[in-house]
Parts: C-alpha cells; structure tokens; sequence
C-alpha cells in the first residue's frame, strides 16, 4: 500500500489545507472583483455569455480526471446500472419537483427568484463534478458515464422539464451551450486522457504514469480549480457583497434543496449496500447543478426577469463550499461502507490457486475483494488474500511471497526506498482479470469496503 502514501506525500500540501485555499481564493476574487479594470477585462473574456477563462480551467479540472480511467472501468460501469438509474431518478424525477416545491414555499411572491431557482434544479452537473469525485476518492468511471447519460437527458428534457414546471411555453435550449460543454469537457478530455494514458504507459511504464504523471496533472487540477473561483467571484461575487441579506433568502431553497438530494442519495445508497465508491458519486451527481446552462437560460428566456439571472448566479457561489463539505462528509462517513453483510453460514479456505480459479468459474462472481497482509514465516513477510462469496459460502485463498514474487500467483512484489515490501495494486488486477479470463470482474481493495 506504499504507493498511495507516497501519493499523499506529493499531493498533501494541497489536499491537507485545500479548504483554506479556497476560502482564500474565494475572497480574493471578491476582492478583485471591486476593480473596474480587472472586472471589465475578465468580462471582454466572454463568448456566448460564457468566460472563457472558467471554460479553460474547467478543462484541465477535468482532463486530470478521465486521464487515469481504463477502458475496462467504464466497461465495468456500465454494467452496473442500478447507480446510473439512482442518478436519473435524483436529477430528473426528484430535484426538479423538490425545487420547485421549496422555491414556491420559501420565496413565495417572488416570480423572479422562483424561475430561476428552479432553473438550477433542472441542471444536473456535468463538468465540475467530476473534479469532486476525484477528491472524494469516488469511483471515476462510474462518474464519466453518470455525467455522459446526464449531459444526453439534458438535451432531450431540460426544456420540456423547465417549461411544464415554471408554467410558460417556448424556452429555448442552450443547444450550443449543452454541445460546447459536451465536447469540451467530456468528449475532447476524455480522448485525450485515453490517448496520453496509452503513449505515457507505453514509454514510460505504469509506475512512472502513476506517481508521477498523475500526480503532477491532478496538482494543476486544484490550481485550476482556485483560478476559477478567482474568476467566479471576481464576475459574480458583487452580488454577494451588495445584498447579503438578499443573497440569504435566495440562497435558503438552493441549500434546503442540497441538503435534501444529500440525505436522499447518500442513504439510498448506503441501504442498497453500495461501496462507499459508487455511493460518493451518486450523491455528487445527484446534489450538484450545471449553473452555467440555467445562467444562459434565465438571461436569454427571460429578459425581462433580471431577478432569475440572479437567483441562477446565486447557485455556484454556494455550490463550491457545499462541495467542499459533502467531499470531506464522504471521506469522514467512508467507513460506514456498505453497510455490514450478513455473516457468511460457511467459510472454505481454498488451497491452490487452480482450484480457486476453478471456483471463479463455476459460481461466476461479480465482486472479488483482496487484501495485502503480513505473513511472518515467508521471505519477504508479505501475503495477498483473495475473497468472494457465492449464496451463503465464502472462499479464502492466500498466497505468500517466496523472493520477488508470490509463491502460487507469481505476481511481482515490489519494495520501496525504505525497504517496505508491498505489491501493485495494477499488477493485482491485470493477473485476476488476464487469469480468470474476465475484464468486466470488479476487482475491489478490502479497504474500500471498509474492512
């Protein structure tokens, strides 16, 4: 397990004060936003109603994301579809009349807010999020096809959705918008993550990929992340300074909305017994809003209503605090995943690697968790076990290691700068999906499910 706490290591300065960070960037871009000059060149910086400066940083926010995905975790994903479903029904059945129902009630008399509150809750995320999923340690695969199949329902029902519950005809869709945003922070990432991933891994080998690589690109994401909230807050931010007391009223459905897709995503998932992996990216994509459609919305639809472009800009001003907090609640909440299975009637310690092979085979598992773990009597003291279940039986198999390799598996064992001796969690993986012949196998760290 050394890899990840030199991962930690590099990444710590960050990770540990990242909340401090973006307090500090946050009031520096109000701070700048109270200069004219600065405000006016970063408004020259738009297109569509859109800055080009957040739309760059979004990008490399995003790439850092999809970079490390393989093709087979998104094969992996989607075969799971009880999460992606989970995702729909939160987006596009529950948040809309939930918003709608806490608009009406909390700011009642005032049409203008209404729509564009609303707006927000028709506007599933599908860009920043992904950034949140990283930091949560979410399951990223799972995020990239979420998002995808939310940025294609957004096409097809934010207008028919918007129209039927703010109660007009004729809104019209941010097409372009919607394409650009698809393209830009989906499509073009998620090609180029796939093609640099390859070219690297081939030259450079896995390792250097891993903690080198990755770990560089994901430290440019966070600074591209405090460079939108500069950004953000520098074009935004007066609203915030100028009537807080109104920002607080409109804020109150945005946040009791929040709360709410929180509590009910993240239970749901907890009760189906989800991994703490797939659970944290539900309840992100099932809690978050695309601020930028419902900004072009509530201006282009709604000239007239200057009070809904408001209540939308209102909505990414919160929403980066807010998932801030939920991130560090999943990480905090993470062992609570999933909840305790029932206890196995039987377990069978299987011996050779033959017949635990053979019993993949027959009972055709889904899931198989392994564990790294001391083994004193063997040279060098290190042991992989390898678990999955099928109806009330649990297999065991366990292997050791015998010089620079495990005795039965022959996987490689690794040693690090200090002498510690641990095994790749990649060479783990690609010898169970290359040796049981099945690349759809969910191959899952005991440690993340909480044991």
């Amino acid at each position: 397990m050394e890899p990840k706490k030199e991962k930690k290591a590099i990444l710590g300065v960050f990770e540990k004060y990242l909340t401090l960070w973006i307090a500090l960037f946050i009031v520096t871009g109000l701070l700048l936003g109270r200069v004219p000059e600065f405000r006016n060149s970063l408004k020259s910086l738009e297109v569509a109603q859109q800055s080009i400066p957040i739309g760059i940083c979004l990008f490399f926010m995003m790439y850092p994301t999809v970079v490390g995905i393989r093709f087979s975790d998104v094969k992996s994903a989607v075969k799971k579809p009880k999460p992606l479903l989970l995702t729909i029904i939160a987006n596009w059945v529950i948040a809309p009349a939930i918003m709608t129902l806490y608009a009406n009630l909390m700011l009642k008399g005032n049409q203008d807010y209404i729509i564009g509150v609303i707006l927000l809750g028709m506007s599933p995320c599908t860009a920043m999020v992904m950034w949140w999923i990283m930091l949560a340690k979410g399951e990223l695969a799972q995020g990239l096809v979420n998002t995808a199949v939310n940025a294609m329902l957004m096409i097809l029902l934010y207008a028919p959705m918007s129209a039927f519950y703010i109660g007009v005809s004729g809104i019209s869709v941010p097409w372009e918008l919607i394409a650009i945003s698809v393209i830009f922070f989906i499509a073009l990432p998620v090609s180029l993550g796939a093609l640099s991933r390859r070219l690297l891994i081939s030259r450079k080998g896995e390792e250097w990929f891993k903690e080198t690589y990755l770990a560089t690109v994901r430290r440019i994401s966070i600074i591209a992340l405090l460079l939108t909230l500069i950004v953000m807050f520098s074009l935004k931010g007066d609203v915030i300074l100028s009537d807080p007391l109104l920002v607080a009223f409109i804020a109150a459905p945005n946040l009791l909305h929040y709360v709410t897709m929180i509590a009910m995503t993240y239970s749901i998932s907890w009760l189906a017994n989800w991994n703490y992996e797939t659970s944290i990216v539900t309840t992100l994509i099932g809690s978050s809003s695309h601020f930028e459609v419902a900004i072009a919305v509530a201006t282009t639809a709604f000239p007239d209503r200057p009070g809904a472009a408001l209540a939308t800009v209102i909505g990414p001003l919160m929403e980066v605090p807010l998932m801030l907090s939920l991130t560090k609640f999943g990480l905090w909440t993470k062992r609570y995943f999933p909840r305790k299975e029932r206890i196995m009637a039987k377990v069978v310690h299987v011996k050779t690697w033959d017949e635990f092979k053979h019993l993949v085979t027959i009972h055709q598992p889904n899931t198989i968790a392994y564990t790294l773990q001391r083994a004193p009597l063997s040279n060098p003291p290190i042991g992989l076990r390898l678990v999955f279940a099928s109806k009330d039986v649990q297999y065991v198999f366990l292997d050791v290691a015998e010089g620079k390799c495990l005795k039965r598996t022959r996987i490689p064992v690794a040693i690090n700068s200090i002498g510690e001796f641990y095994l790749e969690e990649e060479d783990i993986k690609n010898f169970l999906r290359t040796e049981l012949k099945r690349t759809s196998l969910s191959i899952i760290s005991m440690e993340a499910l909480g044991y």
